[in-house]
């Protein structure tokens, strides 16, 4: 859930909580589902699925934030994520780490958590395979069918290492299945080397 100054809240994306080298609590998600030229962004509060009870809150950026990335000339997703900081324990919550490679291996089965709110856990684990990997992006097949209900944000997560190797950031059907295109972890990675960390509405939004 998204609070804005002198607006209505909105509910958008996906979301997944890691820690840095550091131990601070990371929400992490997509940039480009947040509107970086309205008014100013206040807080972010993690909502868990099924009962809407807010497990976390934050108020600040982890450094700057990212963008929407590129899809022309070249598809480059490298920057398509926001980093949050603010109050929760890591004592408090359960996180995921991210995956150290460059890409993940093509052919590498991972796990897409999709949104449930019917399961106890918030989610169902759907099956799916790395057919693209790139330092800019990495392409995940599913042959499952589903529909993609806010997800930017979502982890996948490699089944050989237990480890997110990126976010959900674009997704397109074929005839053969769902592609979802993933913002790559270790851009996430780097980004969360940032020493600063300001202010939400002063890095998203505009003034006024």
């Amino acid at each position: 859930m998204l609070i804005w100054e002198g607006g209505n809240p909105t509910h958008q994306g996906t979301g997944f909580l890691a820690t840095t080298p550091g131990g601070q609590v990371v929400g992490i998600t997509s940039a480009h589902f947040v509107n970086f030229d309205g008014p100013p962004l206040l807080e972010v509060r993690w909502l868990r699925i099924g009962t809407a009870q807010a497990v976390a809150r934050f108020d600040r950026s982890l450094g700057p934030p990212g963008s929407a990335g590129l899809t022309e000339p070249k598809l480059d997703l490298r920057p398509d994520y926001l980093l949050l900081v603010g109050h929760v324990s890591a004592s408090e919550v359960k996180t995921l780490e991210l995956d150290e490679r460059p890409n993940p291996e093509i052919g590498e089965k991972v796990w897409l958590p999709n949104k449930d709110p019917a399961a106890e856990s918030g989610y169902r684990l759907i099956p799916g395979t790395v057919g693209a990997a790139a330092p800019t992006h990495s392409a995940v097949h599913f042959r499952q069918a589903f529909k993609l209900q806010s997800q930017s944000g979502s982890p996948v997560i490699s089944q050989r290492t237990g480890k997110v190797i990126g976010t959900l950031s674009r997704g397109t059907e074929t005839p053969k299945g769902l592609i979802l295109f993933l913002t790559p972890a270790r851009a996430i990675l780097d980004a969360m080397e940032a020493k600063d960390r300001p202010k939400l509405k002063d890095v998203i939004g505009t003034k006024r």
